[in-house]
């Protein structure tokens, strides 16, 4: 593919993420991996790399996040210079690149999920340690404003809750709750939705949990899973200022 002009030796370094009195050495080794990266088959490796050194708890879930996008980041912007297509493999990129080009993609957010591992960012509106209803209403607003800036996203944002209901808070964007009782009940639902075919062709699609049980199962599908972490750029700004992928 035509490059733009640098090159990826040429490209100014990343700044590491972690704080390097703070950090634990396994978080500090994955960033510099990262930073010296030169190829995206080398991010894909530390992208799977920290994952699973998250599920097994060898590094912390607050740094894990800030690595994942870490990684993001610095393959859009190789990405982005280098006009180089991001692998499938590293989705949050490929999604961005859908983005750029105008190009229709479906996101599914499983919502409850990814305020819990995102809470960072949405502290101040939790409740007895759960996200409240404010806590809910500021990601849908951080999804609005994405809609409204990429014609081409359509978002679908999965919430738990007693009772079934569903909002179209914009053309493209639909907030609904799961109804039901139990665990995983927004789960169920995702996974019934990719699996309605009545509603086929479905734009290339993209789903949005740390959850482990979800993800396998999606995975049987030709949907894309994006960490939380790796999602983070897209919700992490105020819905008052301009937050982009």
């Amino acid at each position: 593919m035509e490059n733009c002009g640098p090159t990826l030796q040429t490209l100014p370094f990343c700044q590491h993420p972690l704080d390097p009195e703070t950090s634990s050495t396994l978080g500090l080794s994955f960033s510099s991996a990262i930073r010296n990266a030169q190829s995206f088959e080398d991010l894909m490796v530390q992208r799977s790399a920290i994952q699973k050194a998250m599920r097994v708890n060898q590094l912390r879930y607050s740094e894990g996040v800030l690595l994942q996008s870490f990684l993001t980041a610095t393959a859009d912007t190789w990405a982005e210079t280098l006009c180089i297509e991001p692998s499938e493999k590293l989705p949050a990129n490929k999604l961005k690149a859908l983005l750029r080009r105008h190009e229709p993609c479906l996101v599914i957010v499983d919502g409850h999920n990814l305020l819990f591992r995102l809470s960072v960012l949405f502290i101040q509106w939790f409740e007895q340690g759960r996200p409240s209803l404010e806590a809910r209403e500021q990601l849908t607003q951080r999804l609005l404003d994405q809609v409204v800036r990429y014609e081409s996203l359509h978002v679908d944002l999965w919430f738990d809750g007693d009772e079934a209901s569903s909002d179209n808070r914009h053309a493209r964007l639909k907030v609904s709750y799961s109804g039901g009782k139990g665990k995983d009940r927004a789960d169920r639902k995702i996974i019934a939705m990719l699996r309605d075919t009545s509603k086929s062709p479905r734009p290339l699609t993209f789903v949005v949990t740390d959850d482990l049980g979800l993800a396998r199962r999606i995975r049987k599908t030709k949907v894309m899973p994006i960490a939380c972490g790796e999602f983070r750029p897209f919700v992490q700004a105020s819905p008052m200022h301009d937050a982009t992928l």
